[in-house]
């Protein structure tokens, strides 16, 4: 369906219309924020941001926190699209301390490892941010904010490398 957004929209319309039927919130959730994804890359982010602000609101009563980050880091899109680069660096910054928690949660060393690959797009977008706020604002510090964002994803990063090698060299001395 890479491509296909009318396509897309009716799959997730269905999907989101089974998992209601089912009562299950975490499907319903993941559903409405696909249709929030479709309506951003449509340009509709009014739609895009009712969307959003539902699924975060059933990702929040189902206590998923993972799926709570997704639904974030969209809404911060979907703030710069507005021109809100505040909003979309407090909904940014909320990602990112979520996707943190979560972290030391995983259990094992290779599948923190491969989650915190996976957020690095949260990491990339609250740069991304930071560096527009800078643009506007030059003597607001939103640079150096930037600078300590990029570092901290480089330091989780270098500590989950060291936990894996660390890893593989304990199963190699077994």
């Amino acid at each position: 369906l890479a491509g296909d957004v009318p396509a897309a929209r009716t799959h997730a319309e269905e999907a989101l219309a089974i998992s209601r039927e089912i009562g299950d919130p975490v499907a319903e959730a993941v559903s409405l924020e696909g249709l929030g994804r479709l309506a951003l890359r449509e340009g509709d982010v009014p739609a895009a941001t009712a969307l959003l602000e539902q699924a975060l609101a059933r990702q929040q009563a189902a206590g998923d926190r993972s799926g709570e980050a997704s639904v974030r880091y969209r809404l911060a899109e979907a703030q710069i699209a507005l021109g809100d680069l505040a909003e979309a660096w407090r909904e940014a910054e909320r990602a990112l301390a979520i996707v943190e928690a979560w972290r030391s949660g995983v259990a094992g060393e290779d599948l923190r490892a491969f989650y915190l690959a996976k957020v690095q797009d949260y990491f990339g977008l609250a740069i991304d941010i930071l560096m527009r706020m800078h643009e506007a604002n030059p003597a607001g510090g939103h640079d150096r904010r930037a600078f300590e964002v990029a570092e901290r994803s480089r330091a989780r990063a270098l500590l989950e490398s060291l936990g894996g090698a660390r890893l593989r060299i304990r199963r190699a001395v077994d």
